[in-house]
Formats: structure tokens, sequence, C-alpha cells
């Protein structure tokens, strides 16, 4: 994330880390890290207090994502994190309900399923609350690739729907449609040179539901790759959209609900990498979100102060014990640090033609030189 930064664990893999560091600890420790820098305007109370709950039978992973609703009465949050290699610490009535004994078994069986798939794919995690639920919901499971993955042969594309259909069964227990399969293969089959796949997703308590996200599609050859996968929406919208997001936005992603039909509804994920660019910045893109009303100016400029990192130094909350303890074993050579970005903006565009936009919020440790850390990092936004 930053220059300065090294990568994690940069000094651990030579060196046997003492057997404490391996003890259980869980990601409410980081969130309560971060808590300071969310705005209340971005993240309620309410919605707080559910992801805390369920931060609590979930251990760190290596990043982590907080999904925010931007329009003016949307307050959802939802939480995304890594799978974890063994069963989450869950309250026995849950380990009772069949959906949540097949995740428990996915994260039991985790690596094998790294290794099918390939080693560079990540297990994801999404807990999405609908309505006034305080409960911790059933997750969605999620594959995920590098960005920089190839373009998909169309053996490739074969494969991997045959891979995902064998997963899809693992998960919801019950094989994947035939018809699903067709759709999940004209989808990748018709990516253009470049395109590639960057996750899918499916809920494990749902009859039957597959999110596939595709990207490496040029910006003005979107309403064409639509058109080809037979997309029952209207792609002259579409096109309309990106056509404003030209020049806001580095690259796009599509997100595609695949069923026993292909869903009109479909999300737009927006990237924007000012550190790889200085030419680009999210401010374009969230000023334009704010004049068509899908941002409030308020959550506007909470996701601008969200960026920068925090340490034990300034850290308002009780810095982790597993980075702390990591830190003390390094001894001075490197310093903890708790890293925050903008991961990406997904616009989705529903039936009814109705948009609405959310705010991927990245957070992760990591290590910094002593010489990188600089007397205060930016400041709280509830200060």
């Amino acid at each position: 994330m930053a220059e300065a930064m090294l990568p994690l664990g940069a000094f651990v893999p030579a060196i046997a880390l003492p057997q404490v560091v391996l003890m259980s600890y869980y990601l409410v420790d980081y969130l309560r890290v971060i808590t300071p820098y969310l705005g209340t305007a971005l993240v309620s109370p309410t919605a707080l207090a559910r992801v805390t709950r369920a931060c609590q039978i979930l251990e760190p992973t290596w990043d982590a994502l907080l999904e925010c609703d931007l329009g003016l009465d949307a307050w959802g949050v939802d939480l995304a994190v890594h799978l974890p290699d063994k069963p989450l610490d869950l309250p026995a009535k849950m380990t009772r309900v069949l959906a949540w004994q097949r995740l428990q078994r996915l994260c039991r069986e985790r690596n094998q399923v790294k290794t099918q798939f390939g080693t560079d794919t990540s297990i994801w995690l999404e807990f999405s609350w609908q309505g006034e639920n305080e409960a911790i919901p059933i997750p969605r499971a999620y594959l995920s690739w590098p960005e920089e993955e190839p373009h998909l042969s169309h053996h490739e594309a074969a494969v991997n729907c045959d891979l995902t259909a064998t997963l899809m069964g693992q998960i919801c227990g019950h094989p994947m449609p035939g018809k699903m399969q067709k759709h999940l293969r004209q989808c990748l089959e018709a990516l253009p040179v470049g395109g590639c796949i960057l996750y899918q997703g499916f809920v494990a308590s749902s009859g039957g539901q597959l999110r596939l996200n595709v990207s490496g599609i040029p910006l003005l050859g979107v309403g064409e790759y639509l058109r080809e996968i037979n997309w029952p929406g209207r792609s002259d919208r579409v096109e309309a959209l990106t056509r404003e997001l030209a020049g806001k936005v580095q690259r796009l992603a599509l997100e595609l609900e695949l069923g026993p039909t292909l869903g009109a509804k479909l999300g737009i994920e927006c990237f924007v990498r000012p550190k790889s660019d200085s030419r680009f910045s999210w401010l374009p893109l969230l000023n334009y979100l704010v004049e068509n009303r899908l941002c409030t100016s308020a959550k506007c400029s909470e996701l601008l102060r969200w960026p920068g990192f925090s340490t034990s130094i300034d850290s308002a909350a009780p810095w982790p014990n597993n980075l702390a303890l990591v830190s003390e074993f390094l001894a001075g050579r490197a310093e903890g640090a708790m890293f925050r970005d903008i991961d990406r903006i997904k616009l989705t565009l529903h039936a009814d033609q109705s948009l609405d936009a959310k705010a991927y919020l990245w957070f992760a440790p990591d290590w910094l030189e002593p010489t990188a850390i600089p007397s205060s990092s930016l400041h709280p936004a509830n200060h």
C-alpha cells in the first residue's frame, strides 16, 4: 500500500515464530482499531454492532472489507473476510444448521479447494444483513482470482465451469443446474482478449444462484459483451452509464447474476488506483455520485478521509495482541500498522432501471520499517 511498506511477514519466514503467536485471536480486535476512522454517516452504530458480532467469531486473516451503502436512506454495511483454514467458532445453535455445517466443512477443506482452482485462488465469506435482522447471516462464499490473471481460453473456461459446478454442490448441497452451467460457460467464452474472472459466489442456503464477476472488458465494449451473452437488461442504458464513467475510473468489472435464467440485475464495479497512476483519484467519481444523488455529501467526505494507516503508537484502541507479539519478536526491525483504503465502488443497476451505489472499504495489517512511520497518521473520522 505504501512505498516503504514491507510485505506481510517479510522477516517472519526465515525465523520460527514463538508458538504464542499462533494462538486464537479474533477479527474484532482489528475492527476496534479502524472504528475511529469510520464516520457515523457511513457506518451507523446499529450497522457497526452487527459487524462487531460477526467479527467476534472470526479469526483475523490477511485482509477484510466493509461494504457500505452510499445512498441517502441506505444504511447497510456488509462484511467480507477470507475463509479460515479451520472451522469457525460458532455458537452451538448455529452448528446445528445445515448451511453452517457445509461452510464448516469448506473451512476444513480450504486448501484442497485452492489446489483444485489454483494456488492463487482466494476464498472469501461475505456476511450480508437484510432488514432489521440482527442475527449473524449465513454468508455467501466467493472464489476470487488475482486481477492480473490472463485471459481464459475456451478450454480453461470449460474446466472452470466444471470445477465451479463441483464446488457449488459442496456448498449448496445440490449440483449446479444445467441451465446455470450453460449461462456460466457462455459468459466465460464471450470474454474478449484480456478478459478474466475476478470472482464467483454462492450462498449455502439458497436454492441455487451464482454471482459471476468478470473484468478486462474495455469500458466502451461493455454493451457489446452484454449483447453477446444475451443479457436481458437494457444494454443501451449501461452504455450510456459507462460513457459517463469514462475518465473517472481506471477499469470496470461486471457482476452478473446467474440462476435458471441470466438475471437483469447488473453490478458495475469501479476501480481507481491513485498509487499506481497519479492521474486518477476517487474524487471525480465521488463527485459524480453526489451530483446524481447516489451518494450523500457527508458519506463522500468520510470516504475521502478513510485511506491511511494507524500504528500502536497512535491507535485509540488497544493494539491487537497478535500484531504486538510479532512486532516484539522482530525487535525493532519493523513495526505493525493497520492500513485502510478504498478497494472499489459498485453501482448496481436493477431490473426496474433504478441505480444505487456502495463502497468497499479495505483494511489489513502490515509491517513498516521504523523510519517510515510519521509522527502521526490521519486523524480519526469522528474527531
